[in-house]
This record gives C-alpha cells, sequence and structure tokens, in this order.
C-alpha cells in the first residue's frame, strides 16, 4: 500500500489547497496519471511523490480526516520526470505554489476525467529519453533590427535546427499576431520546412491543444512558436530559444496565476 501526493488538473475553488494525499495499492509511479475524487467531484491528476504507507502510519494516525484511494490508473503513459522538475524549480523561483505552477503547464483537455481523455493517454505510448541522446548545444538568440530582418534570421536558426539529429527550437513572440505573421511567412516562403513547426496555443480547442502537446513531447514537432505559455513546452530535445522583442512587458504573467 502506498500514499501518493497527487495534483489535480482540474480548476478547483480559490484557496483550495493544489496537492492532495490518496493512497492505492496499485504499482503507481511519479509522473503517471491517476483518477480521483474530490468531495463529489471526479477529476485527473499527475502523481509527484509516492511513499510506502508503512513509513507514514504515525502522521495518518494523527490526522482528523481520512484518506481516499484513487479510482484508478492511465496505464502506458508516464509523464517524464524531468519536466515536472523543471516546472516544480520555475514555482520556487517565481515563488508561485508547486500545484498551481505544474497545473498550468498541461492542456485543459486533461481537467476533465472522461473515457477519451483516458483513451488519449493511453495511446501516447513511451516519451523520449533524452538522456538517450547527447545533449543537443543550448543556444539562447536575441535578435535586432527590423521585423524583416528578424523574421529571416530566425528562419536561418530553423534551418541550423533542422539539419541537426535531435535539435528543436523554441521561438517566442510577445503577441499571437505577431507569431501568426512568423508562421504565415514561413509556410509561404519556406513551404520545405513546414511539416516540423507548430504553433502552441490553447484557444484552438482543448483536444487539438492536446494532441499539440504529445508532438511536442515526442518530438514529431521540432520548431515549437507561441507567446510566454510556449515555456511550459515539454520540448525534449531543446537546443535554441529564440526571444523576439524580449523587452516586451507582455511575457510577463501580471494578470492571472501563476505569475511568472
Amino acid at each position: 500500500m502506498n500514499l501518493l501526493e497527487v495534483i489535480p488538473l482540474a480548476r478547483l475553488p480559490k484557496g483550495a489547497p493544489h496537492t492532495l494525499t490518496y493512497y492505492t495499492s496499485q504499482l503507481v509511479a511519479p509522473g503517471s496519471f491517476v483518477f480521483i475524487s474530490i468531495q463529489k467531484r471526479k477529476a485527473v491528476g499527475l502523481v509527484i511523490k509516492v511513499t510506502p504507507l508503512s513509513e507514514q502510519k504515525s502522521v495518518i494516525r494523527k490526522q482528523e480526516y481520512g484518506l481516499r484511494r484513487i479510482d484508478g490508473v492511465v496505464e502506458k503513459f508516464i509523464f517524464p520526470w524531468k519536466y515536472v522538475q523543471l516546472y516544480s524549480w520555475t514555482g520556487k523561483f517565481f515563488l508561485a505554489q508547486k500545484g498551481l505552477m505544474i497545473k498550468t503547464a498541461f492542456p485543459r483537455y486533461f481537467g476533465k476525467p472522461t473515457k477519451a481523455l483516458k483513451k488519449f493517454l493511453e495511446s501516447l505510448g513511451v516519451p523520449p529519453n533524452p538522456a538517450s541522446h547527447e545533449a543537443p548545444k543550448q543556444r539562447i538568440r536575441f535578435a535586432e533590427g527590423s521585423w524583416k530582418e528578424r523574421i529571416f534570421f530566425y528562419v536561418e536558426e530553423m534551418r541550423r535546427v533542422l539539419e541537426s539529429k535531435h535539435g528543436s527550437a523554441l521561438i517566442l513572440f510577445s503577441t499571437w499576431l505577431d507569431a501568426e505573421i512568423f508562421l504565415k511567412f514561413v509556410k509561404e516562403r519556406v513551404p520545405d520546412v513546414k511539416d516540423d513547426i507548430i504553433l502552441f496555443r490553447g484557444n484552438e480547442g482543448e483536444k487539438k491543444h492536446a494532441e499539440e502537446w504529445s508532438d511536442i513531447l515526442f518530438g514529431r514537432a521540432r520548431i515549437i512558436i507561441g507567446t510566454r505559455s510556449a515555456v511550459f513546452a515539454p520540448i525534449p530535445f531543446l537546443s535554441l530559444i529564440i526571444v523576439d522583442s524580449e523587452a516586451s512587458s507582455y511575457y510577463k504573467s501580471w494578470d492571472s496565476d501563476p505569475r511568472f
């Protein structure tokens, strides 16, 4: 029997804890997705810690509430732990709750415990392990000049990444308009690379956003274009980050939690 620390991926009332404890006799590893109950609600959660029940008996006896058993486990897919560590570090750096920061990194589609979601997750398989390849040399580039000059510079850098074996690039814009203009330019002027590019945004439909998320996680999309929220994309072999108009205040999440 094990105790699980779980971060619910569903929206919770303001002030509610973002990390909950459950128990199970099933084999569960950190990074697993589980189905849970929160009062009368059903939800999906990410397991961030697994502790044998025998090591926590004294703590459990002192608690005034009873633990609940998880409702089920998503099999065949475990989210790579390195991303959870990165999101946790980001939360500490910006003084945000770890659970809230990690929840922000996942598509909203994961917050609804449907059969379709379980089928989707179990169909993903095993994500690539970046540790199995030599880490690509990482670069952060800040472009200067006119909009036209910067666009051509970005395209040149994209080509360098695609010529490598495992590298990926994250290109950040301060607004969605700039990101869409750049994507349109690439598809029209550089059609040979359009299949490797993805515009990572969450307002095109929850299922589509989840599919784009999986394309990034499994390396099927090697050039990721987006705004500030794209920094949470699970990019396995990140070798290049380009920040357009890096001084823009739009990169700051000042109007919603978590702030970063």
